[in-house]
């Protein structure tokens, strides 16, 4: 008799309960069908107060006597609950006598431990312990809240233990460690973040840490110390459930829409963080050659994105990248199955992901060609983000051939014009007095040479020999009263001889844009007003952007006469950013005005006010400086580094630093280096130290580049609606705001258009007018899940999605899209019809006035829909039908929006909000089966599915007398035939045990239990052994293997429970489960 529909039914496993024992073995106790509680309990208060995470474990099983095939087996959701708060998903373990806690631990391993965290345990942490301290270098990433990371005490030996842990909150403090002392007694260290990791659950086992080092490899594992792991997806289970289809589909489509594509497989709590004034994006780490040295300098990165759409989604993206990325510095971002996933580059042009399945590609660092084929085909509606820095805003300030710098001392104590022909410098070098004067027409004579600006006043010094360390440098000199005021026009004539270097004239611009500049002219000592006497370098005039070369003549000085003049145009040049490069273009001339001038009249002139003396013994402040002369750039940081007298000096963070331990780097404090004016202040030389200092490594930085357009995702994702606004500071406008409304569309002043997707925390907005990228800053709300105790939830979430989400939609899967709609009840006698009203239908379920499922007493005709009565006997009438349409289709393309695309197009149509899209938890093909057989001359005790050792003499004829099985009866299972003397055998199974033991004088065929009645009687064998097979010739210990298959198959089912409140309706809580096969009709 073929398979029927009572035939096949969901039983029971050994232990239906959230106990580590759950689960286990298939039972012989069928579930009923439309019973409450048949599968899960009831729901506590409590569960609903908490949260609760439940596993069951039943069985699809084929109850026939024969070996039918019931083909294409499947379990599919065809009812979801009308309450939210409930979720089911299925899985299957493949295994069937596991219990809950193997089952826990599959669905626990969605994250698995992956490659090193760039951070350190900073000390030892104790079981208990709520938080975690790591030490990261200043500026590296840090982990954000809901990280999962795993710390692994041992690793690799007898003894280890490893913990999954999850962040829910993150702070760091800068520390400065000190692992040195200089000569001169001050500490030599180094900063590093100390982060502190609030975790969701409490340490469960003791952790080493480390104690602080400046280096990287000093960090060692050799004491089993703990190393701190990142996890990365390992998705070992597939879920399947289902959603309802949230756009109505038509017949033919080949595309259906779910309302999503996960689902919430265990619960969680939502909680808020806000994101106050965050920066558009972290800052790239370019390194440049200065010279000698290389320099890593943080900058603000540049941004693309390209929107992922339906259309284009694909592996392989170029683009070309402008301004040209500099190496090592180039991210790719991309989001794929609701993850986030970075191509980084390597620094030689290669981009590659923490493993090679996240995708790789290159980077031209000449032409800025990028190639990458990523590991997956990222989201629809996602963006894949490209960051990187670029070398084009610096320049190496030291050529082939390095330059000479030229020695200032600066005299800032120096306060009033100096008389010409008074100064005086005395020092010592090599414990000898030294001496220096002016010589009245702004030069040094002596043991120096330099100038004096006698108007500044200033004076540049560069002695034969470096004063020694510690000296004074004295300074006498008569106060010459300088003549200031306003003039009334650009030429002035005082009417006396001017000193040489003694005019000082500052003069107003009306630049191109209608700012205001200006800036301060100097008398060259040869009759020139200049910006800058001692070097061409362009000189800012105002706006940041508009210069003039330090050494074009912008006016005269007369110094017989008395007359100044200043030129009534000037000629500005404009320096900005064209979007790729660095531009230098000429500029207009602009009027020029005198707005302020002070000079000093030549020795032997008549004074306007009596002479001071000033005894010796002012002394500057500071020793020699090194002036570098440069574009109308900034220096960059740390970049510096010369030699003068025998020593090399290098810049670190402002300040000099001689004497070098080329070991471990410490040094001695020799000065400091000021940025804005690129002078470096020498404290500390050799003494008698000569020459002129050698820049050997210097870096420039052209300016602050601007942009148009900007591409980021916030630190935290996904984003409440309505929550962001994003802030920048534009060129002619000041400040702007944007604030994005509920679908995400950014508005504002100065903002041309803008998008935030609150989902995935992406945001892409175009300016009205250039910005400074470094000014952009957003505000937003972002939401996380916070996971619950895993002790009352009964599940450890730590290594699940943080929201408690996992896909049952997958490229591959196989779908059933259903619609189920009910007939009117009707009372109907034998013969009687129902007709569905629609044909092509897939299944019927019928149940009675009293709501029991009905399985006998009617056929169904699917191509017209009529159901028809034969047998009505004991059917409380009226009578429901519904019925249902389907179509089951495989998935070609699976989008996180919950678009599916299908193999084949659809024959039904389906309304929305009504429909079901289920995937199929697929069975395959279901029937009992003897899958080997052999025998062995012993057995070593070792379950194996091969022969061990030599065969046994004898053997059975299962070819003439084959091992019977049925449907009913047959376990998965690995048997053993052994043999105790020539005649006595003991079967046993590898799960079952000893099932029967005695003479081998007819057929063994030992009942299994789980088949027979409830009041013990009857019951199926698990397998027929025929003594018809028995040939004898058996000795004592050979043994047969059997491996036989049963028709059972295993389905785990997880039922999630939100936080939530009672649903009035009973049985709102519940779902519907359907088996769907196929059978071979006579």
């Amino acid at each position: 008799m073929p398979i029927q529909e009572q035939n096949i039914v969901f039983v029971e496993s050994q232990v239906m309960d959230d106990v580590p024992e759950g689960g286990g073995a298939a039972t012989g106790n069928v579930i009923t069908d439309g019973v409450m509680n048949n599968v899960f309990e009831d729901i506590s208060d409590l569960d609903r107060a908490y949260g609760r995470f439940n596993l069951r474990k039943i069985f699809l099983a084929v109850r026939t006597l024969s070996t039918d095939l019931y083909g294409g087996a499947k379990t599919v959701v065809t009812a979801l609950p009308t309450d939210d708060a409930l979720g089911y998903t299925l899985f299957s373990s493949g295994d069937p006598f596991d219990t809950r806690v193997q089952a826990a631990d599959r669905v626990e391993a969605y994250l698995y431990k992956g490659p090193m965290w760039a951070g350190y345990l900073y000390e030892n942490h104790i079981q208990g312990m709520r938080a975690i301290n790591v030490i990261q270098k200043v500026g590296s990433v840090l982990p954000p809240v809901g990280k999962t990371l795993a710390l692994v005490a041992d690793e690799g030996v007898q003894g280890e233990v490893e913990q999954y842990v999850r962040v829910i909150k993150v702070q760091y403090a800068e520390q400065f460690f000190v692992d040195g002392t200089a000569s001169d007694g001050s500490d030599i260290g180094f900063s590093r973040w100390i982060v502190t990791l609030t975790l969701s659950d409490a340490l469960r086992f003791d952790f080493k840490g480390h104690s602080i080092k400046r280096a990287d490899g000093d960090y060692k594992y050799t004491a089993g110390e703990t190393r701190i792991r990142n996890t990365t997806v390992a998705d070992a289970t597939r879920y399947f459930g289902a959603q309802l289809l949230a756009v109505a589909a038509n017949i033919g489509d080949l595309q259906v829409k779910a309302a999503s594509q996960f689902t919430k497989l265990v619960p969680s709590a939502q909680t808020e963080t806000p994101l106050v004034n965050q920066v558009l994006n972290p800052s790239v780490v370019v390194t440049m050659s200065a010279g000698t040295r290389d320099v890593d300098i943080a900058q603000q990165a540049h941004t693309l994105g390209r929107e992922v759409t339906v259309e284009n989604r694909r592996l392989n993206w170029i683009e070309t990248l402008a301004p040209i990325p500099a190496p090592g510095t180039l991210s790719v971002a991309y989001r794929a199955q609701d993850n986030w996933y970075e191509l980084l580059d390597n620094g030689s042009g290669q981009l590659v992901g923490s493993d090679p399945s996240i995708g790789a590609g290159t980077i031209n660092y000449t032409t800025g060609a990028m190639s990458v084929t990523l590991g997956a085909l990222p989201d629809a509606y996602s963006t894949v983000i490209m960051t990187w820095g670029s070398p084009v805003h610096y320049v190496s300030l030291v050529p082939e051939a390095a330059p000479a710098a030229e020695m200032i001392i600066a005299a800032p104590t120096l306060t009033d014009p100096i008389k010409p022909g008074t100064l005086v410098l005395t020092w010592q070098a090599g414990a000898v007095a030294k001496t220096a004067s002016d010589n009245g027409s702004g030069a040094l004579t002596g043991d120096a040479s330099g100038t004096v600006d006698y108007a500044a006043p200033r004076i540049t010094f560069a002695p034969v020999a470096m004063p020694d360390a510690g000296t004074n440098i004295g300074v006498a000199y008569t106060k010459a009263p300088a003549t200031t005021g306003t003039p009334a026009s650009n030429t002035v004539n005082v009417g006396a001889a001017l000193a040489i270097y003694g005019v000082r004239a500052h003069i107003r611009l009306d630049l191109p844009d209608g700012s205001m500049g200006g800036g301060m002219l100097y008398d060259d000592g040869a009759g020139n007003l200049k910006l800058n006497p001692f070097s061409a370098e362009p000189q800012f005039v105002g706006g940041g952007s508009y210069y003039v070369g330090g050494t074009v003549v912008l006016g005269s000085v007369d110094y017989a006469t008395g007359e100044i003049v200043v030129n009534g145009s000037v000629v500005v040049s404009l320096s900005e950013w064209s979007g790729n490069a660095w531009t230098y273009d000429a500029g207009p001339s602009v009027p020029a005005t005198l707005d302020d001038l002070s000079y000093v009249l030549a020795a032997g002139a008549s004074p306007g006010a009596a002479n001071i003396t000033v005894p010796a013994g002012e002394t500057p402040e500071g020793m020699p400086t090194i002036r570098i002369d440069t574009l109308p750039i900034t220096l960059v940081p740390n970049s510096l580094e010369f030699t003068y007298g025998g020593k090399t000096y290098q810049d670190r963070n402002g300040t000099l630093y001689a004497d070098i331990d080329p070991v471990t780097g410490s040094g001695m404090p020799a000065g400091s280096v000021d940025y804005a004016t690129r002078r470096a202040t020498v404290t500390y030389a050799a003494p008698n130290a000569s020459g002129t200092p050698v820049i050997t490594s210097a870096l420039g930085r052209y300016g602050d580049w601007t942009t148009t357009t900007a591409v980021f995702r916030t630190q935290l994702a996904p984003l409440k609606p309505e929550s962001v606004s994003i802030t920048a500071v534009a060129e002619g406008l000041g400040q702007i705001n944007g604030v994005a409304d509920a679908d995400g569309v950014v508005a504002g002043a100065g903002f041309a258009s803008g998008s935030v997707n609150y989902e995935f925390g992406v945001s892409s907005v175009v300016f009205t007018a250039p910005v400074d990228p470094a000014s952009i800053r957003y505000n937003a709300v972002a939401y996380s899940y916070l996971p619950l105790d895993a002790d009352i939830l009964g599940i450890d979430p730590v290594r699940l999605p943080s929201d408690g989400r996992v896909p049952i939609y997958r490229p591959g899967d196989v779908v059933m899209v259903m619609h189920a709609a009910d007939a009117a009840p009707q009372t109907v006698i034998n013969g009687g019809t129902i007709d569905c009203g629609r044909t092509r239908i897939a299944w019927v379920r019928v149940t009675d006035a009293t709501g029991a499922s009905v399985a006998t007493g009617y056929t169904l005709d699917r191509a017209t829909g009529i159901v028809t009565f034969t047998d009505v006997t004991g059917i409380a009438m009226p009578v429901t039908v519904r019925h249902t349409v389907a179509d089951l289709r495989q998935i070609t393309d699976a989008q996180i929006s919950g678009q599916l695309t299908l193999a084949r197009p659809l024959t039904h149509a389906y309304p929305a909000g009504e429909s079901i899209v289920a995937s199929c938890l697929i069975h395959g093909d279901r029937r009992a089966r003897v899958s080997a057989t052999w025998d062995q001359a012993t057995w070593s005790g070792t379950w194996s599915d091969a022969l061990v050792g030599s065969e046994a003499t004898a053997t059975l004829d299962t070819i003439a007398h084959p091992i019977s099985v049925t449907n009913e009866g047959a376990e998965t299972e690995r048997w053993l035939l052994r043999w105790t003397s020539t005649t006595n055998v003991e079967l046993i199974g590898e799960r079952r045990g000893l099932v029967y033991s005695g003479p081998f004088t007819a057929d063994i065929a030992p009942i299994n239990p789980r088949t027979r009645n409830t009041d013990g009687s009857g019951g199926v064998p698990y397998l027929s052994i025929p003594v018809a097979a028995n040939g004898g010739g058996w000795s004592a210990g050979n043994v047969v293997r059997i491996n036989t298959v049963g028709a059972l198959a295993d389905i785990w089912i997880a039922r999630s429970i939100q936080q939530s409140d009672e649903p009035a309706g009973d049985g709102a809580d519940g779902c519907e489960l359907y088996a769907l096969g196929n059978i071979d009709r006579p």
